[in-house]
């Protein structure tokens, strides 16, 4: 889901980040993602969309979703309000699945993209790093987890 005018309302649009270089990133058949907006608080650093989200475009649309919004305390109306929390994964875009789930966030992702990104983000106070893949990043920096 990436915040453009489109859909944003008239009063967030002069606030909105600009992502225009994540549009470089959608291909064919590829589902991108990514919800930031420049006066959000909050940043969760996920790993990959996994099926589910691939499919419907929506972030956390599920029961760890559920359980994630329960653990920090927020309600569904304010964890999808672009103005109070960005959703940025380790990997943009769904990397498919072998006999054992699903592959790995696509390494060149993050690397990329997040210094593009953080910049952007001048109200940020909290990041948040879920899972393995972000943690690893973060913990061992010079990998490309």
């Amino acid at each position: 889901m990436l915040h453009d005018e489109r859909r944003a309302p008239a009063h967030r649009t002069s606030r909105r980040v600009c992502l225009s270089p994540l549009r470089r990133l959608r291909a064919p058949r590829a589902t991108t993602v990514v919800a930031a907006h420049s006066a959000s608080r909050i940043v969760l650093i996920g790993q990959a969309p996994g099926r589910a989200v691939h499919e419907s475009g929506v972030p956390w649309d599920d029961r760890s979703g559920d359980y994630l919004r329960a653990r920090l305390g927020i309600s569904r109306e304010r964890f999808y309000d672009r103005t109070a929390v960005s959703i940025i994964p380790m990997g943009f875009c769904f990397p498919g699945t072998e006999s054992h789930g699903d592959i790995a966030p696509r390494a060149e992702c993050a690397p990329q993209w997040h210094g593009r990104l953080f910049p952007l983000l001048r109200s940020l106070k909290l990041t948040i790093y879920l899972g393995h893949y972000a943690l690893k990043r973060i913990l061992v920096p010079d990998t490309r987890a």
